[in-house]
Order: structure tokens, then C-alpha cells, then sequence
């Protein structure tokens, strides 16, 4: 594989997928110009994987360049229980990634994993607001999908999908700390008011 430079480029979702941007990166792969995202890599992470939602995948794997000599040999385990503590076996991704060749993950073990830090704007609020955006949010962090189809049918809403989600009493953790943040700036605004008053 020839890795040559790699160009930020601007890319807008349609109306449809939601109002975001997403830097995309131009790479050449085996002579080949490609685009890369970063979604990718949870997106075509390995079928053992499969279960693991975005949010965990951020917190328990990291990705990792394999020197030329490991990467003509195929010695990841995709097909370990990756459910048992302390396993900490490399993943090739599925072979459509455009690192395939190149890159692999690995499990951390639970000390050494990740706490998410979101940049941009703020997480939406669980009480006000735009309810659809809320559980569109939570159902990309907490529910395993590879695609948009994966989230919810076309002919319910974004509530409805995130209602009939069964979401791990782990995950409600989450996002109960999530609105605590919102609750907590909130306070801090409404102090600063009385101060001013």
C-alpha cells in the first residue's frame, strides 16, 4: 500500500442525514485516491463488534498502524468472545475499510479506556427541545448500527425508535450525566443572575 498525502476536505450530509459537516480525508490506498472518514472505522468495524455502540467503541478500542512484517500476516482474532474481561485481541476491520491492509484495533482493557469528550456543540437536552434530535443523538451513541437503516425503520419517528431501544442501565447512566451537565450550567447561570440582580 502506498500511503501519500492526505487532504482535509469539506463535506456536507444532505438535508435528509442532518445539517452537519464532516472533514473527510483524501488518501491514496494502493495507488488509489479514497476518501476516509473517521465514522468508518466504527462503521466497518469487525462482525465481532458488531454489538459494541459507538459510545463504548470510543471508550474501549483504539486503532493501531501494524508494521509491514504483521500486516502480511492475518493473526487478528475476529472471531474471539470479545465479551470476556481482559481479552485484549487485535480486530482487522472489515475488508472494504480503506485501512484494512494498514490498520487494526485493540481492545483496551477497562483502566486504560477513554472518556469521551464531545467538541462542537453541546449534547442535546433529554427534557427541552427538539425531542426527535435528543433521541436521534442517543440512539447513534448507544445503539450499534453500521448505516442510517440500522437506527430506526422509515415509517416511525426518531422518538418511537429510541423508545422501543432497550438501552443497558450503563447507558441511561450516561445520559442521566449528560443532562446533569445542562442542569449544572443551568444553576450556574441562574446564580450568576441572582449575583447581578
Amino acid at each position: 500500500m502506498e500511503e501519500a498525502e492526505k487532504h482535509e476536505v469539506e463535506s456536507s450530509l444532505d438535508a435528509d442525514e442532518a445539517k452537519l459537516s464532516l472533514k473527510v480525508i483524501i488518501m491514496s490506498v494502493d495507488g488509489q485516491l479514497t476518501s476516509y472518514k473517521t465514522v468508518l472505522d466504527y462503521a466497518m468495524r469487525p462482525g465481532a463488534l458488531y454489538k459494541v455502540c459507538l459510545y463504548e467503541f470510543i471508550q474501549q478500542f483504539k486503532k493501531f498502524k501494524v508494521s509491514q512484517k504483521k500486516a502480511s500476516k492475518d493473526n487478528s482474532s475476529d472471531k474471539e468472545d470479545v465479551t470476556k474481561p481482559g481479552n485484549t485481541t487485535n480486530f482487522s476491520f472489515l475488508p472494504d475499510h480503506p485501512q484494512f491492509k494498514t490498520h487494526k484495533i485493540s481492545w483496551l482493557q477497562k483502566e486504560y479506556g477513554h472518556i469521551p469528550n464531545f467538541i462542537g456543540g453541546t449534547l442535546p437536552r433529554q427534557d427541552k427541545g427538539d425531542q426527535d434530535y435528543y433521541c436521534c443523538t442517543m440512539l447513534v451513541l448507544f445503539k450499534p448500527w453500521r448505516n442510517s437503516a440500522d437506527l430506526k425503520a422509515l415509517d416511525i419517528t426518531w422518538c418511537e425508535a429510541f423508545d422501543q431501544h432497550d438501552f443497558s442501565e450503563a447507558q441511561h447512566t450516561s445520559m442521566d450525566c449528560f443532562q446533569i451537565r445542562h442542569e449544572c450550567n443551568e444553576a450556574r447561570d441562574d446564580f450568576q443572575a441572582t449575583l447581578e440582580a
